[in-house]
Order: C-alpha cells, then sequence, then structure tokens
C-alpha cells in the first residue's frame, strides 16, 4: 500500500445513558491529513481597540481574537479578513479591512458627525471561520486621544487636556497607565475607567477585566482613587484642591496585564450619567426617564421612545441620554403596562398599587428600605413574580420577594431563583428572586422586596414583573453566527429551552434563509424527559462561497391549552467559555459559509426507532474523503457541558457509506435530535465546529411499547 493512506472513522455515543458504538475501518485514500475545523473558542473576537472614538473623526482600529488555548496552541480565528458587520444606530463606515495577523485585523472607522453616541456591536467577517461574535465599540461625544506607551511612571506620564476620553489598555504585568492633566482650585471633576461596563475581558484566563484607578497631585499624593464603584470599574468624583498639576494611574487589580485588557478613561469636569429611572418601558410607548450621577443637574432627565415588537424581541438595550451622551445605560423594554413605586411605600400600610400584567421600577432609596407593593387577587389565580436586577440592569441589589395575606403572614417568599442553565446570559449566576403563586382566596395581598447586603442609592434598582402563569417556554439559540464548512455543507447549533409552565413539546422550524439554503425542523419534546437544549442544522446550497452570509430565525411553537403560542427564538452571540457559556443577547442569527474542509457527510435518514436494549443503524455517506484519517461523533444535545461520549470499534465503509450501530439502553423513551459529526469537541464549551449530517430523530421505545 506504498503511497496509499488509511482513512479511519471513529463513532462516539451520543449519551452516557445511550451507548452507540463507534466505528473504524481501513479505506485506500491518496490524501492528506483529515483536515479541522475552526473550534468556537478560537473564533472568539475579544477585544476592540481603541474601543470608540469621537464623533466627526476616523479612528484607526484593532480587532483581535482569541490567541491561544488553554494549552497553548496558537490560533488563527481571524484569517482571510473580509469586512466588517456594524449592527446599532448608523452613522459609522469602514475600510481599509486588513489582516496583520491570523488573529489581528486593522480598520478605519469613519464616524460622522451627526452619529448618535453610545455602544454599536461590531464583529470581523472572514474566509476561514465564517462570522465571529459582536464586540462593543462606543461612539462618543468628548475629545478622544489614545494612550501611547511607555506612560507607566509619572514622569513618562502623556499630556492631555480636559476634557477627554482615553482609550488605553493595561498590556503588560504591573503596567500602570499615567495620564498628566492641568486643573484648577474649585474644579468638579470626574475620573471614571470603563472596561467591565462593555464586556473587556481576557480568555487566558477567562475573567473580566477589574480596572483601578488613583489620581495624584504633582508631588504624588493621593487625591482621589477608585475602584469597584460601578460594577468592576472605577469611579471617582472629587473638587480640585489647588491650580496644578495632577495625574490619572489605570491598573488592574490583580497587577497583571492583558492585550485585550482595553478601558475608556473619561477625565473632567462633565455630567456622567450612572443611573436612570424609572429602568423599563412598555414596547411601543414613550416615557421619561430621571438621570443621576457626578455633575448631574438635580432635574435631569430624558424621553425615549421604544421600538414596536421586533423580530427578535430583545428584552434590553443600551441607551445615551441626547443632552448627557457621556454614558450610556441599560433600559428593559417591556410587553407589559409599566409603572414605577411611589414612595413611601416601607409598609403595608403605605404599599403602592400594583396588579397582575404589569411591571414596576423599584429603588432602594436608603440603608434599610423596604418596598411594598398592594395587589387585588381573586381565588384560581395562577401568577409568576419575576426581578430583573442583577440581570440586564446590571444593579448590585440582591433582593428578596416575599408574598403575604392581608393580615401580614407570608405565604410565600424567594431569595435567589433565576432562571439559569450551561448557557449564561449575564454575568454571572445571578441572586434574582423569583416565584410562582397560587391564589387560594379573594382579597388584597402584598408583596414585599428586600435588598440583602446593605446596598442603596440611585444604582439600587430592580424591576418586578407580574405575570399570569402561563404555558411559556423562554427560547434562546448559540451560537448566534453559526460557522457552516464550505459549500453544499451541513452545520449545527443549539436551541436552548428553559420551560417556565407545564413541558409541553416545542416544534422549532427555521425561517427566512436564501433560495438554495435548507433549514431543519426539530420536536423538542416535554414531559418528564424534556431536555434542555436540541441540536438544529443548517445546509449550504453548493454555490455557496467561503464568507457568505445567511440571516433567518429559529421560530417556536407549543400549545397553550387549545391556543397554540408561536414566538421568535431570542439569538444569543458567543462570548466567553468557562465552567457556563457565556453569552450576549444578539438582534440575529446569521450563518457563514467558512473555510471548507473537503468532506461531506449526509444521511436519507430522517426517523430512527430504537427499542431500549436493541440495535439500529444510521446509514451515513461519506464524500469525498481526500485525507487519511476521518473522526465523526454522534452528538445528542444533552444536560451539563457534555455532547458525546463513547467507545470506539471498527466498520467497515463499503461505497463511501459506513453504517454506525445504535444501541439504548438506559436513555427514557422519548424523542431526541441526533447528528452525526466531524471533529466536534465533546463539550460544549468546546463548541461544535465540524460538518455535520442534518438533524435525525432518535424514537426510543420501550420494550412493552414495542410489544
Amino acid at each position: 500500500m506504498s503511497g496509499q493512506r488509511v482513512l479511519r472513522v471513529v463513532a462516539v455515543a451520543l449519551a452516557s445513558a445511550c451507548g452507540i458504538v463507534g466505528a473504524r475501518f481501513d479505506y485506500v485514500a491518496h490524501a492528506a491529513e483529515q483536515p479541522m475545523a475552526v473550534p468556537h473558542e478560537e473564533r472568539y473576537l475579544v477585544s476592540v481597540f481603541p474601543a470608540g472614538g469621537q464623533q466627526g473623526t476616523t479612528v484607526d482600529v484593532e480587532f483581535a481574537s482569541n490567541d491561544r488555548t488553554n494549552q497553548g496552541d496558537q490560533l488563527h480565528g481571524l484569517k482571510g479578513a473580509l469586512d466588517l458587520v456594524i449592527e446599532g444606530a448608523p452613522g459609522i463606515t469602514f475600510s481599509d479591512v486588513t489582516n496583520v495577523s491570523d488573529i489581528k485585523v486593522k480598520a478605519k472607522l469613519a464616524i460622522a458627525k451627526d452619529a448618535v453616541p453610545g455602544r454599536r456591536m461590531i464583529r470581523v467577517r472572514c474566509q476561514q471561520t465564517g462570522i465571529t461574535n459582536y464586540t462593543y465599540f462606543t461612539v462618543g461625544s468628548l475629545p478622544e486621544v489614545v494612550e501611547v506607551e511607555r506612560n507607566n511612571e509619572t514622569r513618562r506620564a502623556q499630556e492631555v487636556t480636559l476634557p477627554v476620553v482615553v482609550n488605553g489598555r493595561v498590556s503588560q504585568t504591573l503596567d500602570v497607565d499615567y495620564f498628566k492633566f492641568t486643573a484648577r482650585k474649585g474644579q468638579k471633576l470626574v475620573a471614571a475607567a470603563l472596561a467591565y461596563d462593555f464586556d473587556s475581558r481576557t480568555l487566558n484566563p477567562r475573567s473580566y477585566i477589574d480596572v483601578a484607578m488613583e489620581v495624584l497631585d504633582a508631588d504624588g499624593r493621593v487625591v482621589a482613587d477608585a475602584a469597584d464603584v460601578l460594577g468592576l470599574d472605577p469611579l471617582a468624583e472629587f473638587v480640585v484642591p489647588a491650580d496644578g498639576t495632577y495625574f490619572a494611574g489605570v491598573k488592574l487589580v490583580n497587577y497583571q496585564g492583558y492585550a485585550s485588557a482595553v478601558y475608556r478613561l473619561t477625565l473632567g469636569e462633565v455630567p456622567l450619567p450612572t443611573a436612570l429611572f424609572p429602568v423599563a418601558v412598555r414596547r411601543g410607548q414613550t416615557a421619561e426617564f430621571a438621570l443621576s450621577g457626578p455633575n448631574m443637574p438635580a432635574d435631569a432627565k430624558f424621553t425615549y421612545t421604544a421600538p414596536q415588537a421586533a423580530a427578535w424581541n430583545t428584552p434590553a438595550t443600551y441607551i445615551a441620554a441626547p443632552q448627557f451622551p457621556t454614558h450610556d445605560l441599560p433600559i428593559l423594554l417591556s410587553d407589559l403596562e409599566e409603572v414605577a413605586e411611589a414612595e413611601p411605600n416601607d409598609d403595608q400600610k403605605s404599599a403602592s398599587p400594583l396588579k397582575p400584567k404589569q411591571g414596576v421600577s423599584g429603588r432602594f432609596d436608603k440603608a434599610g428600605d423596604v418596598d411594598w407593593y398592594r395587589l387585588a387577587l381573586r381565588k384560581g389565580d395562577r401568577l409568576r413574580f419575576e426581578v430583573h436586577a442583577q440581570r440586564y440592569l446590571r444593579s448590585g441589589v440582591d433582593t428578596h420577594l416575599a408574598l403575604l395575606d392581608a393580615q401580614g403572614n407570608v405565604i410565600q417568599e424567594n431569595d435567589d431563583a433565576a432562571l439559569t442553565d450551561v448557557e449564561q446570559i449575564h454575568d454571572f449566576d445571578s441572586f434574582d428572586s423569583s416565584m410562582n403563586a397560587d391564589i387560594g382566596a379573594d382579597g388584597d395581598y402584598y408583596l414585599r422586596v428586600t435588598e440583602q447586603t446593605g446596598t442603596f442609592g440611585p444604582r439600587a434598582v430592580y424591576h418586578v414583573s407580574v405575570t399570569p402563569r402561563e404555558v411559556d417556554v423562554a427560547l434562546h439559540a448559540w451560537p448566534d453566527a453559526v460557522p457552516i464548512w464550505g459549500p453544499g455543507a451541513t452545520c449545527g447549533f443549539y436551541v436552548t429551552l428553559d420551560h417556565m409552565g407545564a413541558k409541553n413539546d416545542v416544534e422549532l422550524r427555521i425561517e427566512g434563509l436564501p433560495e438554495g439554503w435548507q433549514g431543519s425542523t426539530v420536536l423538542a419534546q416535554g414531559g418528564p424527559q424534556a431536555r434542555p437544549r436540541v441540536i438544529m442544522t443548517i445546509t449550504a446550497p453548493p454555490t455557496a462561497k467561503p464568507g457568505d452570509v445567511a440571516e433567518f430565525q429559529v421560530i417556536g411553537r407549543f400549545k397553550n391549552g387549545n391556543e397554540m403560542v408561536e414566538k421568535v427564538v431570542q439569538p444569543m452571540t458567543t462570548y466567553m467559555g468557562t465552567d457556563k457559556q457565556f453569552c450576549r443577547i444578539s438582534p440575529k442569527m446569521r450563518v457563514a459559509v467558512g473555510q471548507d474542509l473537503g468532506v461531506r457527510l449526509s444521511t436519507d435518514l430522517e426517523k430512527l426507532v430504537v427499542v431500549q436494549g436493541q440495535n439500529a443503524e444510521i446509514p451515513i455517506t461519506v464524500s469525498p474523503a481526500d485525507f487519511t484519517e476521518f473522526r465523526a461523533s454522534v452528538n445528542l444535545a444533552g444536560t451539563g457541558f457534555r455532547c458525546s461520549l463513547g467507545v470506539v470499534e471498527s466498520l467497515p465503509l463499503k461505497n463511501g457509506v459506513v453504517r454506525v450501530p445504535v444501541t439504548c439502553n438506559s436513555l427514557p423513551p422519548g424523542i431526541y435530535p441526533i447528528v452525526v459529526s466531524l471533529n466536534w469537541g465533546n463539550e460544549t464549551r468546546r463548541g461544535m465546529p465540524g460538518p455535520c449530517t442534518k438533524v435525525v430523530h432518535l424514537h426510543v421505545t420501550s420494550p412493552t411499547a414495542a410489544k
């Protein structure tokens, strides 16, 4: 067999409870080694530097993807960059998109003079990896400069003129960035170094950037310092003690440095909004918001009209107040009638009125503040009470909910019960409260909201929604930028299901793909065997080219009594993988064609019925086998991290077809969407990088039912 290669196929079991016997076989092929698809961890867009620019300027920007895995592998996530995808308000155009390396891309961003201040979402589109996740770029209204190294001592400090926004990064261990400025006695200055605010992070190790800051006078005395004020970001406001020269120093709390440790330092006698109230607005409605923060007028307000319910139904957005655009803030977008608490409501007698199908914005104004709400309810009402505070709003409060009767007896209470799974939309497992309640008699009831850490003030905000407890499923899909490896190939992605009522079956289908593209329809079973996620697939047309992008939606349908509920699945951008898969809410689902790996897996089988303890087969067509080693796995979206497990056995490849045997031992009876794939990792944290077959619905039946 001189000059010939050996092709090996490995089929891995689909779950620990369902043994799918894998295979290895010999095949003659004149080829190189089997190609490897780019995993999601390689495709993470980690940073944009500078992370913003002033209206009416052109900025040279560097985009950087993950530079290495924990094993130290060199990565190539931005190879073959084509252009940028910018989402958000208009006003930014790009040019000169070029590769500096396989992990760095440079481009020029031209910001219009009338561009709306605030953050945008920017991605890089590449020939090799398709399209990246998004990172934030902020349009500012103040003059901006970019840090110039070396400025790690006060004698080397970079001189700036106030007011200013400095775009910097703490790139070296023990690095401190110093900026020199002149100030006058009595000036009320703000110094805020924002990084965590716009998700600045490092992937190696995986963590958020935690910045600290100090302001020194010419003699080195500390005039002001700060660390974790706005989340992990420092904010200092101070009155200048004397005319003279001052220095602002920025460093990381852990004294380390990373190329992705990007921050935006605002310096000057400028108004900086740090909180707004109320915190929610109903879609299609206009609301007035009060602003607070350093140097803000006492009566600072602005109005905002929320868009009508859009196709993506995004639950929150960031808004920069037109009069004070120095910092944008999150606002919840609601489908409920929205009200705000009316102080004083500190006890049961002074409780604010509230009713079902309403949302209320609240705030702990002082230490020990307790907020009470009165609801007139009827016997048989089935309600859900849910707090959003740490989630979406990034509020620092830890809430506790209690439902009481008219006599003040606690009927039900909850501390921490926010819905979470392996996919995490927020910064961490939040302490937000939620509870379901069944009302046993007509009468007045009281909802008591308390804060458990002593946090209070303008930023100590929360939102409580009161909704009828109907059959509902929270549906999310990730990644929102699905890679597909070559024309005619098939790719997979996850849909996550959080059942908040009865665990009904959910039909999931893909809509909106251009002509020639094909999307799967999947049944996610309900009942006792309901799973937290399922796999769906998309197949590209043979005429597709690397870099092509197609938009689509995933629609979920399920029954609420006799009515059929239909909702759009919320996309999530892949953000950071740790013990949880961290994601961010995204406006669109896209599939992007990446590097052609030269292999296709397909099957005509759409349904496979297997009796527990018995065998079946999945016939897989492999074409063309132009490499020496071929590794494939059978994947089921399960609980926890794992999507494939099992042992390897030898199987023959005959006429381009391998027949993968399936034996289900302890997987409960039910319906399970599975795929056979090339080079998928066995954990969701690594992602699903390889081509796969279309979905096969595995029907596991009990021996009794089979008889």
